[in-house]
């Protein structure tokens, strides 16, 4: 039963340790996003209109064809014109303004919604398991000499039996050293 202990703590002592991580990370996002975008636009056009004119009426008026008389021109050769009984200019100048507005105006809305919703999880394990110990195969043979050196010696009174010598009692042990 000893001897069952003792190897059951040898083989324990030689487990070689394991470091573990476990790392778990949730994310949650939620963004609501409204825009709201109103756009107004007037436009203001002047179609005033000018109208401008000018007539010139000129009356002759002559003296009957009778009475020729000739009036010599500068400018034009012997041109034979009746006498001119009275002369008279008219000028006629109109202006007409229309004066006029367009209005348009226009107006426009725009709403965009927009939501996202993001869920996350991330789960990590991270197992570390360092080196061995490269001298424990030593160790366990140290451990298992000290085991089998301990088993001997609580067994040596059958040992010597069985090899036919009796146990060495006190009594035997004096004489011997006597």
């Amino acid at each position: 039963m000893i001897i069952v202990c003792a190897v059951s703590l040898i083989l324990a002592g030689c487990v070689s340790k394991k470091k573990s991580v476990l790392t778990a990370e949730t994310v949650s996002i939620e963004v609501a996003k409204t825009e709201l975008q109103q756009t107004d636009v007037v436009r203001m056009i002047d179609t005033t209109r000018t109208e401008y004119g000018r007539v010139t009426v000129t009356e002759i008026e002559y003296f009957p064809a009778a009475t020729t008389a000739s009036v010599p021109l500068h400018d034009v050769p012997a041109v034979y014109v009746p006498a001119i009984k009275s002369f008279r200019q008219t000028v006629i100048e109109t202006q007409t303004q229309t004066r006029g507005e367009s209005i348009e105006a226009t107006s426009e809305l725009a709403t965009t919604n927009e939501n996202v919703a993001l869920d996350s999880e991330t789960v990590t394990k991270t197992e570390v398991t360092p080196a061995p110990d490269p001298k424990r195969w030593r160790y366990i043979f140290y451990i298992l000499l000290l085991g089998v050196g301990l088993v001997l010696w609580l067994k040596r009174g059958k040992i010597w039996k069985a090899m036919g010598h009796a146990p060495l009692s006190k009594y035997n042990k004096q004489l011997i050293i006597k």
